[in-house]
C-alpha cells in the first residue's frame, strides 16, 4: 500500500549518531531508550512501513527504499544512513541464488539472523551498541574481542529478541533486583583461541562493514583469484568450511551448507579458518584441506576413486554455486594435490577436476558427468557386453572406458526415453495397450544397446508419445459440431471391459474418427475431447478391432490403471475399494488385483461411465435425476463419493423401461417464441420418463416454462399458444399469397380490415421470421424450405428485411 510519509513525526528527543558497522535494528533499540516507545512494531508503524504478509510484523532490515524515508524522519536522520543498513535481496552473479547485500557483500539469506538476538558482554562493555556482524550465522564470535556470541539470558535462559526493545545491553525478558532490566555485560563468556589469526581476520573482512578493510585483505589473495568479488570469496569459505563438519564426512558429492542457527553451530571458528586457508595459503592451504578428507575415506564407503578420497572437496570444482574462476582454480589445485600424493598408490577415477589427453575414450564417471546420464546406468551399459570397452590400466580395479562416439546416441536416447508408467500416465492406456501401439508403429519403444543401459523394464520414446498428443490435440483443434457428442472416454466405456484403445488411437490419428475439444487438455486428454457421432464412432471402431489380435487382453492380475478400465471407474475408486475390503489386492512395489475378483464385482455392480454409454444420457447427473425416478439409488458404500456405485441389475430393469429418445432439436439462435407443435413434442418426452432438465437441454426451452406446459396440458388436455396468429396462420398465408411483394403494414392493415386479428406490425415481423417467411432478392415474401417448417425454424434476418419492399 502506499504511506504518506509527510504525516511521520520525528520525535523530539534529541537522537544519537549511528555507530561504522551497527545494525540498523540494533541503532532503533537503543535511540528508543531517548523515547517513550519500547516496542519495536510500534517503532515501524510511526514511521509508515507497510505490514507484509511474511513476518507478523516489518523487520526494519527488508522494508524498502521508500520506508527506509519515513524511519529516516522518524529519527532525525539521513537517509543515506538507513539506506547503507538495509539488505536488499538480489543474485549472485554467476547462478541465480537469493541473496541479501550485507554492507556492499552479496551472501546467501540463510547466513543472517533475523529473529535471535546475539551479542558479546565484552564488546557491548566497550561500546553499547549492536554490531551488524553479530546477526551473520557463520561467526559464533565478535571479530574484535573474540569472545563466544550470547544468544539466550544466563539469568532467565530465554532467547534474546528484538520485539520489545530494553536496551542493545539489556535482556528485554527479566529484571534484576532493582527491578531494572538483566545487564548482559555482566556475563562475560568465553575467548575463542585461534591458531591462525590471519585466516580468520580474512574470512571476517569478507563481510566487514569497513571497505577499508575488505580492500585491504584482499592484497592476500593469490593473483589469479584478484578477479574474484568479497561475495565470491565469503561464499567460497563457507562452502569449504560446510564440507568439513564431521556430520558431513560421509558425503561424497553434495556440498551442502547449513540452513538454520542450529544448524550453524556445528561450524566452528576452526573451519572457518581451513575454508580461508584455502583460498589465500596456496597450494599449501590447500593441501591442508585435502588431507583432512584424505584422514575421513573410510567414512566414504559407497565413494569410489576421486570422491573416496576427497569427498565434497572435489565436487566443489564443479559446483556451479560458486564462481567459474574459483571452480577452475580448484581443478587446478587438485591436479597439484594428485601429483602431489602419487606415492598413495591408488587408483584414481578421471574427472573434470584432472586433464586428460585422450579425445575418444571415457571413463563411467566421466561420462556421467558430460551426459547426465546416471553412472549407474552407463555401468551397466558397460557391463552388458553391447558395446565396446577397454581398461584404463592392467589391472582389474583400474576405471573402464568406453568410447565417446558409442555412447553419444544412447545418451541422446536416455534424454528422450520414458518409462512404462509414465508413458502409460500420459496416453492413459494399460501397458499391453502400449505394447501393442510399439508393435503397430504409433509410437517407438527402446531397444538394443540403449535397452541393457536403462533396465529391465521397458522405455518408450518421450518424442512418439508427444507426437501422437499433438496429433490429437491437431485433430481436437476443429469447430465444435451444433450437436455436442459424448466425450472420447464415456463413449468408449462401451466397449468396457476391453476397450480397443490402439485401434481407437490409431483411427483419430488417420482422421477416420472426427474429435472436437470441449475442454482445456489436462492430463487426461481423453475427457477433454469428445467424438462427433457416437453411432459413427462404435461402428468404426467395431469394425477395425474386429479381426485383430487381442489387443486389449489382460493378465490374470491388473495393475490399479487396468482395474479401473475393467470397471469403469477412476483409480481412486479402486483405492478405496481396497481399503474397505470390498477387493483384495497383492502388493508388491505396485498393487495388483485378480481379475477374476474384478469381473465378479462387475458382474454385480456398474458405473457410472458405462451407465452413460448405454443411456441416452449425455450428463451424468441427468442420468442420475431419471434414475432416482425410477426407484434405483445407489449402493451405501464408504466411498469419497466421485463414482457412484449402482446394482447392475436394478440399472439393466430400468434401462429397459428407458423410451426411445426424441430426435435432438437444433438451438435456437434468437428469443423466438415456440410453437403448439414444439411444446407439444417437449410435453411427450416429459411424459415418457424423460427429466425436464434433460428434455431443456436437447430440444429447448426453460425448465421452468416446460413444467408449467405439462402441468397445463395435464389439466386442460391442450396447450395455449404464444401466437396470436398463429390460430389464423392459413388466412396470414392467403393474403400474402394474392401480393407477395406487400409491406408489412399493408398484411396488417387487411388483417384488421377483415376482422382477422388486430395485432402489431412488430408481432407480424417476428411471427413471419418464425414460420419461415424471408424476402428473395425480388423483394417477394417466400415461405424459406429449406429453414423447414415453423416448428424448427430459427429466427434470422431483420425486420427491415421483411418490411422491404
Amino acid at each position: 500500500m502506499t504511506t504518506d510519509f509527510s504525516k511521520v513525526r520525528p520525535f523530539i528527543a534529541n537522537m544519537p549518531t549511528p555507530h561504522l558497522g551497527e545494525s540498523l535494528i540494533g541503532y532503533i533499540d537503543r535511540a528508543a531508550q531517548r523515547t517513550v516507545v519500547r516496542n519495536l512494531p510500534t517503532i515501524m508503524r510511526l514511521a509508515g512501513a507497510a505490514k507484509t504478509r511474511h513476518t507478523s510484523f516489518v523487520r526494519p532490515f527488508n522494508i524498502d527504499p521508500q520506508e527506509a524515508r519515513g524511519l529516516a524522519k522518524l529519527f532525525s536522520l539521513s537517509p543515506q544512513e538507513i539506506l547503507s543498513r538495509l539488505h536488499p535481496w538480489g543474485e549472485f552473479d554467476h547462478a541465480k541464488e537469493s541473496t541479501i547485500e550485507f554492507f556492499g557483500t552479496k551472501i546467501r539469506g540463510q547466513y543472517f539472523e533475523s529473529r535471535a538476538r546475539r551479542v558479546s558482554p565484552r564488546a557491548l562493555g566497550i561500546s553499547p551498541h549492536h554490531r551488524a556482524i553479530w546477526d551473520l550465522r557463520p561467526f559464533a564470535f565478535d571479530p574484535a574481542t573474540r569472545e563466544q556470541l550470547l544468544d539466550r539470558c544466563p539469568v532467565c535462559q530465554k532467547r534474546l529478541g528484538w520485539v520489545r526493545l530494553a536496551g542493545p545491553t539489556n535482556c528485554e525478558h527479566c529484571l534484576d533486583e532493582q527491578g531494572k532490566p538483566t545487564d548482559l555485560r555482566a556475563f562475560t563468556q568465553p575467548i575463542v583461541e585461534l591458531d591462525d589469526e590471519e585466516a580468520i581476520d580474512f574470512a571476517i573482512a569478507m563481510v566487514h562493514p569497513d571497505r577499508a578493510k575488505r580492500d585491504l585483505a584482499h592484497k592476500l589473495v593469490p593473483d589469479e583469484l584478484r578477479s574474484l568479488t568479497a561475495s565470491d570469496l565469503f561464499e567460497t569459505i563457507i562452502s569449504i568450511a560446510s564440507i568439513l563438519r564431521p556430520s558431513f564426512f560421509p558425503q561424497y558429492k553434495a556440498i551442502g551448507r547449513p540452513t538454520t542457527l542450529r544448524g550453524f553451530e556445528e561450524l566452528t571458528p576452526d573451519l572457518l579458518v581451513m575454508g580461508a586457508r584455502a583460498i589465500i595459503g596456496g597450494e599449501d592451504g590447500f593441501a591442508g584441506v585435502a588431507d583432512k578428507m584424505r584422514t575421513t575415506m573410510d567414512r566414504r564407503p559407497a565413494a569410489l576413486g576421486i570422491f573416496k578420497e576427497l569427498g565434497p572437496l572435489a565436487a566443489i570444482a564443479v559446483d556451479r554455486k560458486i564462481a567459474p574462476a574459483m571452480q577452475a582454480y580448484f581443478r587446478k589445485a587438485i591436479a597439484r594435490d594428485f601429483a602431489r600424493t602419487t606415492d598413495l598408490g591408488m587408483v584414481r577415477k578421471r574427472s573434470a577436476a584432472i586433464n586428460y589427453t585422450s579425445e575418444t575414450w571415457r571413463n563411467l564417471n566421466e561420462l556421467h558427468r558430460e551426459f547426465g546420464v546416471p553412472e549407474a546406468y552407463v555401468s551397466r551399459l558397460a557391463q552388458s557386453g553391447l558395446v565396446e570397452t577397454r581398461r584404463a590400466a592392467e589391472t582389474i580395479t583400474a576405471p573402464i572406458m568406453i568410447n565417446r562416439a558409442d555412447f553419444i546416441p544412447l545418451a541422446e536416447l536416455y534424454k528422450d526415453s520414458v518409462g512404462e508408467r509414465s508413458a502409460s500416465a500420459q496416453l492413459r492406456v494399460s501397458y499391453r495397450a502400449l505394447a501393442e501401439l510399439a508393435r503397430r508403429k504409433v509410437i517407438e519403444r527402446i531397444e538394443g544397446p540403449a535397452a541393457a543401459m536403462l533396465g529391465d523394464n521397458p522405455r518408450y520414446r518421450l518424442s512418439t508419445i508427444s507426437a501422437v498428443l499433438i496429433a490429437v490435440d491437431r485433430r481436437a483443434d476443429r469447430p465444435v459440431p451444433p450437436q455436442k457428442g459424448p466425450f472420447l472416454n464415456a463413449a468408449a466405456a462401451v466397449f468396457a471391459p476391453h476397450i480397443p484403445w490402439p485401434t481407437i488411437i490409431e483411427l483419430i490419428l488417420s482422421g477416420d474418427i472426427l474429435i472436437h475439444r470441449r475442454r482445456k487438455n489436462g492430463k487426461n486428454w481423453q475427457g477433454a475431447v469428445a467424438i462427433d457421432d457416437p453411432e459413427s464412432f462404435r461402428r468404426v471402431v467395431a469394425a477395425a478391432a474386429d479381426g485383430r489380435a487381442d489387443e486389449g487382453a489382460m493378465g490374470n492380475w491388473l495393475s490399479t490403471h487396468e482395474a479401473a478400465l475393467l470397471l469403469g471407474c477412476r483409480k481412486d475408486t479402486v483405492a478405496d475399494l481396497q481399503k474397505e475390503g470390498i477387493l483384495h489386492s497383492q502388493r508388491g512395489s505396485t498393487c495388483f488385483y485378480k481379475r477374476t475378483e474384478l469381473e465378479k464385482f462387475r458382474r454385480k455392480y456398474v458405473f457410472g461411465r458405462e451407465m452413460l454409454a448405454r443411456s441416452v444420457f449425455e450428463v451424468h447427473h441427468q442420468l442420475y435425476r431419471w434414475l432416482r425416478s425410477e426407484g434405483v439409488v445407489p449402493e451405501k458404500m464408504k466411498l469419497r463419493g466421485i463414482d457412484p456405485i449402482f446394482d447392475r441389475a436394478e440399472f439393466e430393469r430400468a434401462l429397459n423401461s428407458l423410451p426411445a429418445a426424441p430426435p435432438k432439436t437444433t438451438k435456437r439462435e434468437g428469443r423466438g417464441l415456440f410453437t403448439i407443435e414444439e411444446k407439444q413434442r417437449m410435453v411427450d418426452a416429459v411424459q415418457l420418463g424423460f427429466p425436464v432438465n434433460w428434455v431443456s437441454d436437447r430440444m429447448g426451452g426453460k425448465p421452468k416454462s416446460i413444467a408449467k406446459w405439462v402441468e397445463e396440458f395435464e389439466s386442460t388436455g391442450k396447450i395455449s399458444s404464444a401466437w396470436k396468429l398463429e390460430e389464423h396462420q392459413d388466412t396470414l398465408k392467403r393474403i400474402i399469397a394474392r401480393d407477395p411483394k406487400q409491406t408489412l403494414v399493408s398484411v396488417r392493415r387487411r388483417l384488421e380490415d377483415d376482422g382477422v386479428v388486430k395485432v402489431s406490425k412488430s408481432a407480424l415481423d417476428a411471427y413471419l421470421k418464425q414460420i419461415g417467411y424471408r424476402r428473395n432478392h425480388r423483394g417477394e415474401l417466400r415461405l424459406d424450405r429449406a429453414n423447414g417448417s415453423a416448428a424448427s425454424s430459427a429466427p434470422t434476418g431483420s425486420s427491415e428485411e421483411l418490411s422491404s419492399g
